[in-house]
């Protein structure tokens, strides 16, 4: 389970990183966004890189739902996977990003 868990890891790494990636203005390194903050840490303003890293290693850990929920069927754990993920790649780390750069 821990090489699915990492394997997982690196691939949500590799996507949000693209995903990030083609959100940034390369010519100017300036978010599109006017009303974005100023810190950076590369492509990432310092949310964004929480957040990053909430998408990164948070959210794949529905890959251990089947040890954790012994007992529940598989609909049920595969649903409570899927709303996990969402929330976990969408709705916290957007809450997060915005809470820490202030806006």
């Amino acid at each position: 389970m821990d090489k699915l868990y990492w394997g997982a890891v690196v691939i949500f790494a590799i996507g949000w990183y693209i995903e990030q990636r083609m959100y940034v203005d390369g010519y100017t390194r300036r978010k599109r966004d006017l009303y974005k903050p100023i810190d950076y840490l590369g492509l990432f303003s310092i949310g964004e890189f929480v957040g990053y890293l909430i998408r990164c290693l948070i959210a794949p850990a529905f890959v251990w739902f089947p040890d954790i929920l012994i007992g529940l069927p598989d609909n049920l754990i595969q649903a409570i996977a899927a709303v996990w993920l969402v929330v976990m790649s969408i709705f916290v780390p957007t809450a997060i990003e915005r809470m820490i750069d202030g806006f």
